[in-house]
């Protein structure tokens, strides 16, 4: 699957997990075709290509109802991206639902374990 989208300000929670993400608009096509969780994925952000962990769902471990969409851009430090940027993605591979944890390093864990899966389904 593939769509592009435009980029929104997030809460800047990646960031201070160490896992900075780009925020993005959910386009209408995206909840009919995909179920919340993470996944590996590919991005064409400003011209560039990425390789990238996207999520879409809630934030359950803090306590946020409200979906999401967003990508951590993998081998990339300090990327910053403008509100209202033209993200272009392509959803490769189912890696796991939504999970809930109970404090933020489990998250962090899980979030490095997820990594570890996009980066083999990438070199496939």
């Amino acid at each position: 699957m593939k769509f592009s989208t435009r980029t929104v300000t997030g809460h800047g929670r990646g960031r201070k997990l160490g896992f900075p993400t780009i925020n993005m608009l959910i386009p209408e096509n995206v909840p009919l075709f995909m179920q919340q969780g993470v996944y590996a994925a590919r991005a064409v952000v400003k011209g560039q290509k990425y390789e990238g962990a996207l999520y879409y769902g809630p934030a359950p471990t803090f306590d946020q109802k409200e979906v999401a969409l967003e990508i951590y851009l993998l081998d990339t430090v300090n990327f910053y991206i403008g509100e209202g940027e033209i993200v272009d993605v392509e959803v490769l591979k189912f890696i796991r639902p939504v999970m809930t944890f109970d404090i933020p390093d489990l998250l962090v864990i899980q979030m490095q374990k997820d990594e570890d899966a996009i980066r083999t389904v990438l070199r496939r």
